[in-house]
Formats: C-alpha cells, structure tokens, sequence
C-alpha cells in the first residue's frame, strides 16, 4: 500500500524484480484485475468464478506455478465447500506450500480450521483486524449478538465487521526431522505423571529435559480434569519448556466440574495458545492447545514521564503505562508522578500487613506462595477509599514468570454474557471481611493493625461504622471475630464504560481452597441479597478477565508499571527463584452510588 501511494515507486514492477517472486490474481471480475496489471502488482491474472469448475489453465497454475495463496475476505463467498476446492487442487495435488486466508468472525471459523486440519494441513490463527465499518445498524446489532450467543465478543466488534486471519501449511514444511530432531508424544500414567516418547521409538522418559520438540501432549479426560496434571504443565508453561509450536490435547466434559482443567491453562496464559475445539459423543469436547508467540499489545515507553500531567494524559488513554528504560528509577520520583497534586496511601485497610522494600519506599507485594497464581483484582477496592493509581516497581525479575499481568476491566465487561451483564448492572454485592485481636492469627488480620495497639473492639467498630461500614461479631472457635459488611458495585461507571469489579474474583473461594483448604478465609464476596456466588459465576468473571489481558512479555529488571487501578486490574502468574517487586499507590477514590449507576470519584 505504501508503494501504491507514491507516486515515484506506483509504476514500478512489484514485488522488486530480485525477490524472484511472481504475483498472480483470480478475481470474478475483470476491472480489478486490470487495474491490478496498471499498477504492475500482478505477473498472471484469471477470471474465474471459484465457485465453478476450474479451467485446466486455471487448474495447471495452482498446481505447478503457485507457492503461497492468499485469500482475502472471499471465503465467505466460498465457503467451506469453496475452500476446500482450492486446497485440494493446489496444495494437495499441486506443490503450494502456504495458504494464508481470512474469515469474517462471526462466521464459524472453526469450520475452516477444522477442513485444513481434514486435509492434513497444520494451520495457526495469525491476526485479528478490521475487514470493513458495519454497513448500518442492522448490521452491527445482527453481527454482535451473534458474537456474544458464542462468547466471542470484544470491544473491537463494536465499531467494525472483524476478520480473524490463518495460515495453513503442509506439515513437512517446517518439518524438524531435516534437522535430525524428532518429535516427541507425551501421555499421562496412573500416578499423574508425564511421559515422552521420541517419534524415532526411544523408550519412555520422566525428564522434560530429555524430551525433544515439538511435543504433542495427549491427555484423557481423566488426565484433563486432574488437578496435578495442570499444575505440571503451569510449571512446565513458566518455565518456559513449553515451546512455541508444541501441542496439547486435551479431551474434557462439556460441562467440566474442576476448576483446574488443562483448558484453563490457555485461559491462564490468555494470548499465548490458539485453542481449537470439537464436540464428540457423549457431551465430550476435544480441545487443542498449541503454543503461540503472544502479541505484546501494552503501552511500552522508553522514558519517564516529563510530570504528573503527562502521566494522568497517557494513563487515561491506555489505562496503563509502562515504562522499560533500563535503568534504576528513583522510588521517590515514581510516587511523586503518581501523586500529583493528590496524597500518597497505605496499606492500612489491606489483607496483610505489608513492609516497605529495605531502602525503597515502595511496599512489598503480596507475599504468596510464588507457585500460586494470584487473580485479577484491583486494590483495596473493597474498602471505601482506594487508590487511583498504583504503580509497581520491578527490582529483581523472577528467574522464569512472575509477570504481574494486567487486565482490561471495561473490555472484561464487554466478554460477559448477556444475561449476566443484566444481573451484573441490577445488583450490587457485599464484602465481609473478618478481623481479630490477636496479629498471630493464622487468617484473619488483626484490628490493631487499622487502629493500634490496646485499640478495642468497641474502638474498632466505632471507626468502621462511621465509615458507613455495617459491622457484626462473631464467635469462631476462642477468637472474638468482628465482620466488617460493606456494599460495593458489581460493575461501575468509569470514563464513559462499564467496568466489571475485578476485585470480587480475586477472592474467589476456590482460589483461597489452596492456602486454606475448608476454613473461612478474611474476605468474602455475597450478592446483595446475602446470596454466594456459584462457582460458575466466578469462573465466567474470571475467564472474562483473563480473555482482557494486556500483555508486555514479562518483567524487566527496573521496569515500572503505571496502572489506572479503577481501568485496569493485575494480578500474578506463578514463578520460579527470587522475585522483589514494589507497590506505590496514590490519590484516593471513592465509589458513588448515583440513581443509574455507580460512579468512581477523588476524595477531597
């Protein structure tokens, strides 16, 4: 297009006479084509209907003088039937060797994952990109209902008719076995631990490190559905033994009741597996996994912010910021940009008590076990005030993972079902959280943390009902407990979207089950009539997160990242060796209930 656009280089053969490379066009009409032989783009031109019988011209082209075809917004003139036409004449009778192609999204593109793979094609998807604006509204309404019926919308459908674009290839093609390398198959046995086997008969192996890529994982649905089998393979994943082009399949229920299913580990790592799936008999779906190359899609800057203004104008326009220089950036300065005209905060309503960094001024993270991952949530969110901004600051990036990974809150909104965005918009939810005395408890913080030492409970409760919280006492076991209740949005109104309160997945109480299996954990989540979420709810809020997840490769040592915190939620995917990573925060908020919705504001 550049080329097209310049008038010195237009009339110039294209592609460049020493590329070696010819250009052929098919097109049902003939002006195109003319006007493709005007500016020199095509060596060859046919009009065919694709849809007809080939000319043996046509046919003998595809065959012997074609390496790479493209297909672009035609395959739904073609369709599946279409499609397979050419495949067969060109890469399976004839010596083509790529077959890149787009198909409109809405327009079951499994279908045509699923004919390459019929025909013996490996096939990944590569791009996502506008085709075309929506004609009219009809349009729009039609194309974008059909999205959300299967769980494929995003914001991006909004505003245009999208196109998911694939290659598929002749398995040999990047065949590994030309550099004496084999594949290797790996299976599952009764004590749930994994086995390779080379493609050239080498006896089973234990070790990963022996096993040689690409692999192709197989797992039944038992294997699929077994929770250590999916912390093997989260391991395996950040460790980086994982490999691009290596394979998972995975045969699941429909309707699986684990929350640890293999599936979930493409969730998990959302942008680094393309995932293609088949029902089979009996409810099961077979699902592949193939690990991808993630697109880096963050905002990555070079340099500092020149001011709090600067910083304000680009976290508005993204939500997040961050910043790789390569180099040590003062604590001192970071809150400073944070703060602005507005006050630095604490941790003093938090979960756990938390420590500054020796010699920083940035707050130590949560300190989780680093084989956990810790879900999407935005902090202090709970409480009445909360921060505006947060920044973390890396230290010492972790030896493999431990990326605080980051999700998009109003395009997490956008991934809801329909009838739970309704339920989302119409109730609100209550947080619990349960207090102590004592600091030695093994759960719950204690209330002298808020309000000091030989502080009461009457001091207590008197400081949180003036805040508007409801509070209540318990008895657990020896331990007078205090419940602080406070209601909170579902989902709120910010900069003109709605956003899901990410918060209420981060305590998800089948995330707690791993650190305190059977007991109470200090923050609960309730609907607004006292009802507990079912764990599909939660897991339908949490894989809509995941889906929104902004991806920057990891940390960097001295990266630091601005987040809006109202915008953007972050978590953490699990890790290995020593991690140190800060948190600032800055410019308290507050929620506010309007007669329509819940609005964020500053807190003067």
């Amino acid at each position: 297009m550049t080329r097209w656009g310049n008038e010195d280089t237009v009339e110039r053969p294209f592609p460049a006479s020493d590329q070696k490379v010819k250009i052929s066009l098919i097109d049902a009409q003939s002006e195109p084509l003319r006007f493709a032989k005007d500016i020199n783009l095509a060596d060859h031109s046919f009009v065919a209907n694709l849809n007809a019988p080939y000319s043996e011209g046509l046919k003998y082209h595809l065959a012997n003088e074609t390496d790479v075809i493209t297909a672009f917004g035609v395959t739904s003139y073609l369709g599946v039937e279409g499609t397979e036409r050419i495949i067969q004449e060109a890469l399976i009778n004839g010596n083509t060797q790529l077959f890149c192609f787009s198909v409109v999204k809405y327009l079951n593109p499994t279908d045509f994952v699923e004919l390459c793979r019929k025909c013996n094609l490996e096939v990944q998807q590569i791009n996502e990109l506008p085709q075309r604006a929506y004609k009219n509204q009809t349009e729009q309404e039609r194309v974008t209902r059909t999205l959300k019926e299967k769980g494929m919308y995003t914001r991006d459908d909004e505003e245009n008719l999208m196109t998911l674009m694939f290659l598929a290839y002749k398995k040999d093609l990047l065949s590994t076995k030309k550099a004496g390398i084999s594949s290797t198959l790996i299976v599952a046995n009764k004590e749930n631990e994994l086995l390779g086997h080379s493609c050239n008969k080498n006896p089973l192996r234990y070790s990963s490190t022996q096993w040689a890529h690409p692999w192709h994982i197989v797992l039944s649905q038992q294997h699929s559905e077994n929770r250590a089998i999916y912390q093997k393979l989260t391991e395996l994943h950040t460790q980086g033994a994982i490999a691009i082009g290596d394979t998972i399949t995975a045969i699941s229920s429909a309707t699986p009741t684990s929350t640890d299913d293999v599936v979930h580990l493409a969730k998990l790592f959302a942008g680094e597996y393309q995932v293609t799936k088949q029902n089979l008999p009996e409810g099961q779906i077979k699902q592949t996994l193939t690990r991808i190359e993630p697109i880096i899609n963050a905002h990555i800057v070079k340099q500092v912010p020149a001011s709090s203004e600067a910083l304000e104008v680009g976290l508005k326009q993204h939500g997040h910021l961050l910043v790789r220089t390569g180099q040590a950036i003062d604590d001192a300065k970071v809150l400073k940009l944070l703060t602005g005209k507005g006050k630095a905060m604490d941790y003093r309503y938090g979960n756990v008590a938390r420590q500054k960094i020796k010699g920083t001024s940035a707050l130590q993270v949560t300190p989780w076990s680093k084989e956990l991952c810790i879900l999407p949530h935005s902090e202090l969110t709970y409480h009445t005030k909360f921060p505006k901004y947060i920044s973390f600051v890396c230290k010492v990036p972790a030896e493999h993972g431990g990326e605080t990974a980051i999700y998009d809150c109003a395009k997490a909104f956008d991934v809801l079902s329909p009838d739970f965005q309704a339920k989302a918009t119409q109730h609100n939810v209550i947080f619990r959280k349960r207090y102590v005395q004592s600091s030695g408890h093994d759960r719950y913080p204690s209330w002298q943390q808020v309000m000091g030492e030989g502080s009461t409970a009457n001091d207590f409760m008197t400081h949180f009902n003036a805040l508007g919280y409801n509070c209540v006492q318990l008895q657990e076991e020896d331990n007078k407990v205090i419940e602080t209740q406070l209601t909170r949005p579902l989902v709120y109104q910010y900069q003109g979207k709605k956003c899901l309160h990410s918060s209420i997945v981060g305590i998800s109480p089948y995330w707690y089950q791993q650190v305190w299996p059977g007991k109470t954990p200090p923050l609960t989540v309730t609907w607004d009539n006292n009802e507990p979420f079912s764990i599909a709810e939660l897991r339908h809020m949490e894989e809509a997160l995941l889906l929104a997840r902004i991806s920057y490769n990891n940390w960097q040592k001295h990266d630091v990242l601005f987040l809006d915190n109202l915008r953007v939620a972050h978590g953490r995917l699990p890790f290995t060796g020593k991690r140190v990573t800060g948190a600032l925060m800055a410019q308290p908020a507050q929620f506010v209930k309007t007669d329509e919705h819940w609005n964020v504001e500053l807190v003067k």
